[in-house]
């Protein structure tokens, strides 16, 4: 995905109607503040991590909200509209990875995503998510869990792919749209090289 542990309850699945979210109570994240930083960045993963949130509701119309949300959201990066992508962030939005990197702001996700995907040049890239996970806190924000994936498909018709990560969303709503405020990725590789520029299939 370019910029640029377990629960005890999953809080929904990709089937809303098949499960309903816990109310018991548990710890939730709150305001993303920098001193909370250790605790957003540990090895808990997003799609369990939800569950914990104390009392919270989550229906089956918000759920398909926020799949229609990144629907939106994620082909505006893929097809190069990096300002429109950036807009879908609210102005002081944050993407961190858990390498270290971190883009604040609408004019650094610009820059950031903007030299991303210039790495893919020549490349037809989709991201792919899986195991959404939707849980709508009591302060009005949406935490969201998912794993993703990004297929990097050359124009001889050669697909590669970038190693899976899991990601942790913040959405809040202005004007009545949903937008994302924080975002966190940790991918499932500790080494950076075989990351960002699609070299993954070069490696193995």
């Amino acid at each position: 995905m370019c910029p640029p542990r377990s629960g005890h309850r999953r809080s929904q699945t990709a089937h809303p109607q098949l499960e309903r979210p816990s109310s018991r109570s548990g710890p939730r994240w709150g305001s993303l503040r920098s001193t909370e930083h250790a605790r957003i960045t540990d090895h808990r993963s997003p799609i369990t991590e939800g569950a914990t949130m104390a009392g919270t509701t989550t229906d089956a119309d918000l759920y398909c909200e926020v799949v229609q949300y990144y629907a939106r959201q994620m082909p505006l990066m893929e097809e190069g509209r990096i300002e429109e992508y950036a807009a879908t962030f609210t102005e002081d939005g944050v993407f961190e990875h858990a390498m270290g990197w971190r883009l604040a702001g609408r004019e650094q996700l610009v820059e950031g995503t903007r030299t991303g995907v210039a790495r893919y040049a020549g490349k037809a890239m989709r991201h792919w998510y899986d195991r959404i996970t939707v849980t709508a806190a009591e302060d009005g924000e949406v935490h969201c869990g998912y794993l993703a994936m990004v297929s990097l498909v050359d124009a001889e018709g050669r697909v590669s792919f970038e190693p899976s990560c899991t990601v942790r969303d913040v959405l809040v709503r202005r004007d009545g749209e949903l937008l994302t405020r924080y975002r966190f990725i940790r991918h499932d590789t500790a080494d950076p090289t075989r990351i960002w520029e699609g070299r993954l299939a070069e490696q193995t």
